[in-house]
């Protein structure tokens, strides 16, 4: 049973562009103070919302509400009700910077419209003097030395010591993700953060290792915090984990490392996948640091972004807040647990402390955006309603699901959202076109799909469609008496499943093609990513609202393009669908 069906098992009883090479060139060896794109270099970003090689002819001027787009001011009004959460669960900058790799997508941006056995590979080796013992990756001079959908490439996050040269080894076609979470660490001078819902697994537990063995050997002594949910079912030991984390760290070292999980009840728990660097360099979305669901067979579609500016000193605010939390102790009405590194280091490791500078135009505007689910308030939920009530032309969506996680017949463990359901319709009345691509059944990780899916809550798009159709028709006055319902979701809705190329409907051992993406893009001007669902829970979540219309253009040109025009043929609803419901 994999991790995701534990957890909707626990769940339950809650009541609750041009193609890119396979893997890129992932180049030197990152040093202490850059943090890179495929080639270890950020030295070339902008701050004119575009990702070219020419500096901002913008003035730095103060940031005001004015500077954003309709999209954005519709949320920034919204926001004013938090006012007590200004800087820890929500905050606004104009002077971000993205480098041309800025988004990340698993699989790899090449995948699309390519058949299944392009890339539907497991790279891994069990052992051997040509496999790496914690990569488990085949080692190689030549792409001659790998096996069918691997290459051989330098892995930046083989290096443990500055100066030394990434070891060439055989990698598939998300690995360069590995690259991206280690670069985003190694930068850390003072303060690195580490989030996920669960800690970092196979590979990505190895990237990890290897960042902090960086830090140590590079002279750093930076505090570092590794957080995770505590989530029914899936208990771990902060000690065993941070040893193993730190094994290769010297006793003596600069480093201090603090790591824990926390639970409120029995349905709130940290949601957030977060590595942020010294209050500059931030990597946050959607993946979990999961080899089996994003490196091998059948991986999970999904969406994070690199971004350098304040959002990162944002996060770690937002981090604090959970921290908070978690240096108290629970273990009845909630549970916390943690670890620290070398035995010297304190309990409960210093806050980020900094607070939100007063903000400027002269890049890319973001709104950061967060919910604390028990422990606090929930700004990002509101923000992204607003996204919805503020868009004129085109709502589209990518996400897991919509329905709640359903256990058997009707019986699920939440309702259905409401507040989605009300923007969503508010929007269609109004002309809005709304897009939705969701994961198909089945849609289960790994090289046996077992007998649960893991990132498919259990609804077909047909009811889908039907429930938003009744719940409408169940809300007096929401539409005028004269309105046909169902003409209405089959003009302004499209609804659709995940696909990635024209011929394939399922993964080669027939799980379903999933999708694991938190993405609202509100007039192809403004688009939120993060780590939120919109179905209905109660964890602790981060994003990022990008409010910039060229950059929007390229996530739609490298993600949302390729992924409609391979999606849309499963439509249920929607002009060219004949409304299949």
């Amino acid at each position: 049973m994999s991790r995701v069906s534990l957890f909707l098992v626990c769940s339950s009883f809650v009541a609750c562009s041009a193609p890119l090479s396979p893997v890129g060139a992932h180049g030197p060896t990152p040093d202490a103070t850059e943090v890179g794109d495929a080639d270890g270099d950020l030295s070339d970003t902008t701050g004119d919302d575009t990702t070219s090689d020419e500096p901002s002819d913008r003035e730095p001027q103060p940031l005001e509400p004015s500077h954003f787009s309709p999209v954005g001011q519709a949320v920034l009004a919204e926001l004013e009700a938090y006012d007590g959460g200004y800087g820890t669960t929500w905050n606004l900058s104009g002077d971000s910077e993205l480098d041309a790799d800025w988004l990340l997508q698993t699989p790899a941006g090449w995948h699309w419209d390519l058949e299944a056995e392009a890339f539907e590979v497991d790279p891994r080796c069990s052992e051997g003097p040509h496999c790496d013992p914690d990569f488990e990756l085949r080692l190689c001079e030549t792409d001659d030395d790998c096996g069918a959908g691997t290459v051989c490439e330098p892995l930046a996050a083989s290096v443990t010591t500055p100066d030394d040269e990434p070891t060439l080894m055989c990698v598939g076609h998300s690995d360069t993700l590995l690259d991206a979470i280690y670069e985003t660490i190694v930068v850390g001078e003072e303060h690195v953060d580490i989030a996920s819902l669960t800690m970092p697994d196979g590979r990505f537990g190895a990237a990890v290792r290897n960042a902090l063995t960086y830090l140590d050997r590079s002279g750093s002594t930076a505090n570092v915090r590794v957080l995770s949910g505590a989530i029914p079912g899936l208990w771990m030991d902060p000690e065993d984990v941070l040893a193993d984390l730190t094994r290769d760290v010297a006793a003596d070292t600069g480093l201090t490392v603090n790591l824990g999980h926390w639970r409120m009840g029995l349905d709130s728990w940290n949601h957030a996948k977060i590595v942020a660097a010294d209050g500059a360099f931030l990597l946050q979305g959607g993946h979990n640091m999961w080899t089996e669901d994003y490196l091998g067979i059948a991986p999970m579609h999904d969406l994070s972004m690199r971004v350098q500016g304040a959002p990162a000193g944002d996060a770690h605010r937002f981090l604090d807040a959970q921290w908070e939390t978690l240096c108290e102790d629970y273990w009845f009405d909630g549970w916390t647990d943690r670890a620290s590194f070398p035995a010297h280091a304190a309990d409960c490791p210093p806050d980020w402390g900094m607070a939100p500078e007063a903000p400027f135009d002269g890049g890319v505007r973001t709104i950061s955006v967060g919910r604390l689910g028990a422990l606090g308030e929930d700004p990002a939920d509101v923000a992204q309603w607003a996204m919805v009530r503020g868009a004129e032309h085109t709502v589209r969506l990518s996400l897991q699901d919509i329905g709640p996680i359903r256990l058997a017949g009707d019986l699920a463990v939440s309702d259905w959202p409401e507040e989605l359901f009300f923007e969503l319709t508010y929007a269609m009345v109004r002309g809005v076109d709304v897009e939705i691509v969701l994961s198909s059944p089945d849609s289960t990780p790994g090289a046996d799909p077992g007998l649960l899916a893991g990132y498919w809550n259990g609804w077909t798009l047909e009811e889908v469609a039907a429930e938003l159709e009744e719940w409408i028709l169940d809300q007096p006055g929401l539409v005028s008496d004269d309105t046909d319902v169902h003409g209405l979701l089959c003009d302004r809705l499209t609804l659709a499943q995940m696909r990635f190329s024209d011929e394939d409907d399922t993964w080669n051992n027939g799980a379903g093609v999933g999708n694991h993406a938190k993405l609202l893009v509100a007039d192809d001007t403004t688009f939120y990513l993060g780590s939120q669902n919109l179905y209905l829970s109660d964890l602790a979540e981060f994003g990022l609202i990008v409010d910039d219309e060229e950059i929007t253009a390229e996530l739609m040109e490298d993600y949302w393009t390729p992924m409609w025009t391979t999606s849309v043929r499963t439509a249920v609803s929607g002009p060219d669908s004949g409304c299949r419901w």
